[in-house]
């Protein structure tokens, strides 16, 4: 074996020759061979062998496929068939390569079958240091191919040497395609065999911090969890979490489970078999927290690297990829750098630093860790940016479409970009507010041109929405006033009793009373939504009052419409019941149950839109100061460096 794989380097730069003639009845010929080997039919392969007088048909290449039988097995993935093939085939015939400089392993990557490489490079361990026609090797075209049980396998055996596929750009470009495939653990597992991966660049400039830059989905702050998701994602416990060295701080508490009693812990461990295995919903969120719990320990393994370096030239450019993470709110990468290496804060992009782009880019919860860090934070707000722009004149601009789209409706759109806009007000720069910038312009002028088609758009949403809800809340008005007034069962006519003449007939039924209550309710609050969307069709529609102004009597009017839904329908259904319980109750029981649909209904339709209505106008806000960028331990002393 080793006397046949030291030949094997200079057998792999040789290309086989075409066997027979070459012209078409040399291929026909060559058809069975080429058939059996790409459907894997042994017998008919070993009958050709027998047959055909040419003792080197089992290595050279078919004529018209540039291939030889065992490239054509191995790019088919039969695996049998490779397999008592090679008891035919020496070490050196395994190198060789076909008419695209490609050989047996190369095409076993392509196709994804594992077995085969193993089979390959069992018999020949320096098939993985042959590069196809691109420059290739045999990791780096499983890594472009997305094939992580052949890089598992191919980084267990391929040699790192002199010009192999682990040095320089070429190495830096499989780190980039696994981390570009989400092959996390991968990519720590081939920087801890060879860290210097981690501050080389590929062929097109990328590093892996730009890599994970741009990957908001490999973070939690990057991935949009519901209600349930989140719940599951704090009590879901993963494996290794106890080793995970990732942040500090909020960071660090957020992969830590809340609970502190023994029961739960114990629960907890009883299910995690049967449920994470087997429910699908929660399987999906607990491979989601393992993947972000692999990439913050993947970034910090970069950062330890990268302070390694002695040029500090070289440290900045690696570290300013950092900042354009700060683009699509991932506030684990920029915390982890930051703490790292906090001379992050003062760079800059363009002649933003962090600060300028979270605000110009909406990113709430990087603005609350950086407002979070103190004196730090008023250093960041103060410096000017070119054409003599502040904070407050980013903060004026129109947010990405990304980010208005994430809030329902144009009218909430306009609230959150107000709430923005204010929010950059209070942040002390002295004269920056009144300050106009290279065009003349104030931050306040500024801000409403950028906002002139939102504001319309605003205006036109908010009064389809009350136009439509009147509509509804007036008919229900209508009827429920008019039945004020046809009460069921009807009035007494011919009493002799002065006092009952005129009065309902079923008064003293309990089921009328109910009729009578929820008939008057439905009409109170009916009559409430009608003259509360009608103040929002005949509001002024400025600027402010999408801050308050409208979303409140917004809420206001569909709160109201819906408990008059809710009344109109139990009037209805006792109605009903007052009409038919004595000789059809279950006719009764079944019409009040149906009666609960379009409450249903209509509150599940707008249910979502009230909430946040509710929590955009007077929940606690997006805007929050309890955490920081630095450990809370540490913080104050990290203040006093700059």
């Amino acid at each position: 074996m080793a006397s046949t794989a030291g030949q094997t380097s200079a057998a792999s730069q040789q290309t086989p020759t075409t066997g027979g003639d070459g012209d078409s009845s040399s291929y026909q010929r060559y058809q069975s061979l080429y058939n059996a080997a790409f459907y894997g039919d042994w017998e008919k392969a070993n009958e050709f062998f027998e047959t055909n007088p040419n003792p080197n048909s089992i290595s050279e290449n078919i004529p018209c496929t540039g291939k030889n039988v065992l490239h054509v097995a191995a790019l088919a993935g039969r695996t049998e068939f490779v397999k008592k093939l090679l008891d035919s085939m020496t070490a050196e015939q395994l190198g060789l390569k076909d008419d695209n400089k490609c050989t047996a392993l190369t095409y076993a990557v392509r196709s994804g079958n594992v077995e085969i490489a193993k089979l390959l490079v069992g018999k020949n361990d320096n098939l993985t240091q042959i590069q196809n026609e691109k420059g290739w090797f045999p990791i780096l075209e499983a890594a472009i191919l997305c094939q992580k049980g052949m890089l598992n396998f191919l980084l267990s055996v391929t040699k790192d040497e002199d010009g192999g596929p682990f040095r320089g750009k070429k190495g830096a470009l499989i780190l980039v395609n696994a981390l570009y495939a989400d092959f996390y653990d991968f990519a720590k597992e081939l920087l801890d065999k060879f860290p210097k991966l981690a501050t080389e660049r590929d062929p097109y400039g990328n590093t892996a911090f730009r890599i994970l830059a741009y990957k908001p989905v490999a973070f939690k702050s990057g991935s949009r969890l519901g209600f349930w998701q989140n719940c599951i994602y704090s009590w879901v416990e993963v494996e290794q979490a106890s080793t995970c060295c990732c942040t500090k701080g909020d960071i660090e508490n957020s992969m830590q489970s809340p609970t502190n009693c023994s029961f739960l812990q114990s629960l907890k461990t009883f299910l995690r078999p049967a449920v994470i295995l087997k429910v699908p919903c929660i399987k999906h969120v607990h491979d989601m927290k393992l993947m972000h719990m692999q990439v913050q320990k993947l970034i910090n393994r970069i950062c330890a690297q990268v302070l390694l370096l002695n040029d500090k030239e070289e440290i900045k450019k690696l570290f300013m990829e950092v900042l354009v993470s700060a683009k699509f709110g991932i506030i684990e990468l920029i915390q982890i750098c930051v703490q790292a290496y906090p001379e992050v804060l003062w760079y800059e992009t363009d002649g933003r630093n962090i600060l300028h782009l979270a605000i110009e880019y909406r990113q709430e919860e990087v603005f609350n860790i950086l407002r979070g860090s103190g004196a730090f934070f008023n250093i960041l707000a103060n410096p000017r940016l070119r054409n003599l722009n502040s904070i407050i004149h980013l903060a004026a601009k129109l947010a990405p479409p990304s980010k208005l789209n994430s809030v329902s409706g144009a009218a909430l759109q306009m609230q959150r970009e107000l709430q923005w806009f204010k929010e950059v007000e209070k942040i002390p720069t002295p004269g920056y507010n009144t300050r106009p910038n290279n065009s003349s312009k104030i931050a306040k002028d500024m801000f409403t041109e950028e906002h002139k088609d939102l504001l319309e758009k605003a205006e036109k949403w908010m009064k389809d929405t009350a136009a439509s809800c009147m509509v509804v809340a007036t008919l229900i008005a209508t009827v429920v006033f008019t039945a004020a007034f046809t009460v069921p069962g009807g009035n007494n006519s011919d009493s002799g009793n002065n006092y009952d003449k005129g009065s309902p007939i079923f008064l003293e039924e309990k089921s009328f009373m109910v009729f009578a209550i929820s008939d008057a309710i439905a009409l109170f609050f009916s009559t409430s939504s009608v003259l509360m969307f009608l103040s929002i069709l005949t509001s002024r529609y400025a600027e402010e009052d999408f801050l308050k102004s409208l979303p409140t009597k917004l809420i206001i009017g569909l709160v109201t419409l819906f408990f008059s839904i809710a009344a109109m329908m139990i009037a209805f259904s006792a109605t009903f019941f007052i009409i038919f319980s004595h000789r059809f109750s279950w006719l009764s029981i079944l019409i009040a149950a149906l009666a609960t649909f379009p409450v249903t209904l209509f509150a599940l339709s707008h249910a979502r839109l009230l909430a946040e209505i509710v929590i955009s106008t007077y929940g606690s806000g997006i805007f929050q100061q309890n955490r920081s960028i630095f450990p809370s331990s540490s913080g104050q002393e990290k203040e006093n460096m700059h």
